[in-house]
Order: C-alpha cells, then structure tokens, then sequence
C-alpha cells in the first residue's frame, strides 16, 4: 500500500496548483492572503512541506482563493471542483440528509463514476425508424 501524502503535502500541492492556474506568484498570494512569503515559500518548497500550517493559514490561503478551507485539504481533487461552488452543495446535502439519502447520494455518485469510464467506441445502430 502506498504511504499517504501530509496534510501539509496535499495543502502545498493544492496551492501550488491554484497558483499556477490563476498566475499568483508567491509574494502575490502571501500579500492577498495576509501571510508571510517566507511562510509560503517553507510550505510549498519541496523539502519544507513538512512544516505544518496552522488552520488559521489554512484559512487565509484559502480566503485568498475565495474557497472554503476543506478543498485544500482534499488529496488530487481536480482543478475544477477545487474552484466550484457545486461541489460545497453536493457536501451540504449529504451531511444533511438522513442515512438512507446518503445510501443514495453514493449509488448515483458510483453510478455517474462508471459511466463516466465506459468508452464510447459503441457504434450506435440506426433502426431506420
């Protein structure tokens, strides 16, 4: 079994992606999000992402990207959902719904998941009706 990535890890990853994607350099985003470039550059540094932010960095980092904290705490999530509003609704509802909405929510979400890897090599046949 592959050993697990930080915390710290996944929080630099994510940033460093939503930097790259918004063109924020780090003193750019350490003066938007009210935090030390010094702090940025030890956390995202490859051998510094040991360091462990605090949640209240956490916060402002995440403040700065206009995201809710938890998003960059979510190991390989996809651009996209870490820049999407819908996401924080799908999250909502199921922390929401009784047991049985949740048993629901899961088979639709696994259900979208392997439709989503079925190739579309299937030729479509015209019944000519």
């Amino acid at each position: 079994m592959a050993k697990r990535p930080s915390s710290a890890d996944v929080i630099a990853a994510n940033v460093r992606r939503l930097m790259k994607h918004l063109n924020l350099s780090q003193a750019e985003l350490g003066r938007k999000a009210g935090v030390a470039q010094t702090l940025l550059s030890g956390l995202l540094s490859p051998d510094g992402a040991s360091k462990n932010p605090t949640s209240s960095t956490v916060d402002k980092l995440a403040d700065a990207f206009k995201i809710t904290p938890w998003k960059l705490l979510v190991q390989d999530i996809a651009l996209d959902s870490l820049l999407d509003e819908e996401i924080e609704r799908l999250v909502d509802a199921f922390a929401t719904v009784p047991p049985e909405g949740r048993l629901t929510i899961l088979r639709v979400a696994d259900a979208e998941v392997r439709y989503a890897q079925v190739p579309a090599t299937v030729p479509i046949k015209d019944t000519g009706t």
